[in-house]
């Protein structure tokens, strides 16, 4: 699994500018359940808008205004940014690393079942004693959120990841 982003992202505010971004690999020694953002998200979905609109230039992206939280990848169907752009921005103003591949050996379902997952297009990515990452696409959901929290086990710390509807997919799919 590629990652882009810091290990202990911290998510106050929206950063003036972007963190510094490395990309890692799971081969590469630092485990996957190590990596990703831990806390609850302290950023609001409208401050999120406000921010891209005013980074991005936009009058083309205006009609986001309007667009639930929840349709956010619905939204990008019609509009000038890609699945893929929209995820960048998503990681840059939240603080959550991005994820660009998942590899299927990364892939575990013994915290939250595979139905679980499909229906709300998350992927739990191998833990450890202390964490579980799970790779989401919408840092906006936060009935999913609170659904992958209340399934945690005792003593593991949520680590969120973020990735494309399509790679989430695609792993979904295999």
């Amino acid at each position: 699994m590629l990652i882009d982003g810091t290990a202990d992202a911290v998510a106050e505010a929206a950063p003036a500018s972007p963190p510094e971004r490395t990309v890692v690999s799971s081969e590469g020694g630092k485990h996957i359940g190590d990596q990703g953002f831990h806390g609850r998200l302290t950023v609001s979905y409208r401050d999120f808008v406000t921010w891209l609109l005013a980074s991005e230039g936009g009058n083309d992206l205006e009609s986001l205004r309007e667009t639930s939280p929840l349709d956010l990848f619905r939204w990008v169907e019609d509009a000038p940014l890609s699945e893929d752009e929209l995820t960048h921005h998503l990681s840059e103003f939240c603080g959550i690393p991005r994820v660009a591949h998942i590899e299927d050996a990364d892939v575990e379902f013994k915290t939250l079942p595979r139905p679980f997952c499909e229906a709300k297009l998350v992927v739990p990515v191998r833990s450890t004693s202390t964490r579980q990452a799970v790779v989401l696409s919408n840092p906006f959901d936060w009935e999913t959120l609170e659904d992958i929290e209340r399934s945690m086990p005792r003593g593991k710390r949520l680590a969120l990841l973020l990735a494309t509807p399509t790679t989430l997919r695609q792993v979904l799919d295999s």
